[in-house]
């Protein structure tokens, strides 16, 4: 299943969430550096993923800071809620961040049939 337009993948969310995380909420700009430790995964998978949040305009960057945008703030804290949703149910921490990126993104899928 594609995301809705808009709606990010699974893989875009954990970065999403992870850089709000990291930066309270959005209230601070964070070092690459800082999300390739919180993800332990590679520099160039986070250059990889910040070029692609940027295109889709969740994320600002300069040549080491990444601050999300209003909209990519606001993807990562409906995506945080969701994943707090589903641990509450008792869905696994592992399993519930990927989890709230494909259940926003079908919520989106269903509205798109419903309004189309």
């Amino acid at each position: 299943m594609r995301p809705e337009k808009g709606a990010p993948t699974a893989s875009q969310g954990k970065y999403l969430q992870a850089i709000c995380r990291l930066s309270r909420g959005g209230q601070r700009a964070v070092f690459q550096r800082d999300v390739v430790r919180w993800l332990n995964c590679s520099k160039p998978s986070v250059s990889r993923a910040a070029a692609l949040l940027r295109q889709r305009g969740w994320l600002e960057r300069d040549r080491r800071d990444l601050a999300l945008t209003p909209e990519g703030l606001e993807w990562a804290l409906r995506l945080c809620r969701t994943r707090r949703q589903l641990e509450t149910l008792g869905v696994p921490e592992t399993a519930a961040a990927p989890a709230a990126a494909v259940l926003l993104a079908a919520e989106g899928a269903e509205r798109q049939e419903q309004d189309g």
